[in-house]
């Protein structure tokens, strides 16, 4: 609780597995990572066994009301496949509430580069306040959890931006009331419907977006154009 973290060179806060109870709140992470790494993780927080999908078996994780100011990794503008995991924010666990936090500059041109990734089984993201928050599969991005109850509630964030893609979820979800305005956006939002034993739900409603495709951009030229079908999907 409150503590300032700067100047960081791979991650900040570290756990693995195993924690019943864990509470983030008032802290500040400015400057996590920098331009020379080109594979392993990079975070401000980093909970649960993200990669290797194995032993969740954390509980009731809240992340709230902090700030992350830019994340930094290597460029990797034409698909070398840098083995980089790089977010703010990475979460795997049962619960998890992430809320009120000030997020800004996911740097570092590439796939899995997202400001939020969640893998989580009863998941809230709320009013978190995201400005050009990665080139990952979304600002934020909610893997789910294979549960038979597994739901996460997407609701009142505001996501800005020169690039990327707004919200990339997986599963069951109520995603309502958040104002997605991303240049250069690949996809406003994504949703891949994925009914489990008890909980098929997929709602969508009263979010508000204003994005238009455009192009990846690198050291002032064009990499490549997005082409999307739609910015919904």
């Amino acid at each position: 609780t409150n503590c300032d973290f700067e100047n960081i060179g791979r991650v900040a806060l570290h756990h693995s597995v195993n924690i019943d109870k864990s509470v983030y709140t008032g802290n500040t992470f400015t400057n996590i990572g920098n331009d020379d790494i080109y594979s392993g993780p990079v975070s401000a927080i980093w909970l649960g066994d993200i990669t290797n999908n194995t032993n969740v078996l954390s509980n009731d994780v809240t992340i709230t009301d902090n700030v992350f100011e830019d994340l930094y990794t290597a460029e990797d503008p034409y698909g070398t496949n840098h083995t980089i995991n790089a977010n703010f924010i990475a979460v795997r666990a049962l619960e998890a509430n992430i809320s009120n936090n000030i997020i800004t500059g996911v740097h570092g041109f590439g796939s899995d580069r997202e400001a939020l990734y969640t893998k989580v089984s009863h998941l809230t993201i709320s009013q978190n306040h995201i400005t050009d928050g990665g080139f990952g599969e979304g600002y934020i991005t909610s893997k789910g959890f294979t549960s038979t109850d597994s739901f996460a509630t997407i609701t009142d964030n505001i996501l800005e931006g020169t690039y990327g893609s707004g919200i990339y979820n997986y599963g069951p979800a109520l995603i309502s009331n958040n104002e997605i305005t991303i240049s250069n956006c690949r996809s406003a939002l994504v949703c891949f419907p994925r009914s489990t034993e008890t909980n098929d739900e997929l709602t969508i409603l009263d979010n508000i977006i204003n994005c238009d495709p455009g192009n990846y951009y690198y050291e002032g030229g064009i990499v490549s154009s997005y082409k999307p079908s739609s910015l919904i999907r």
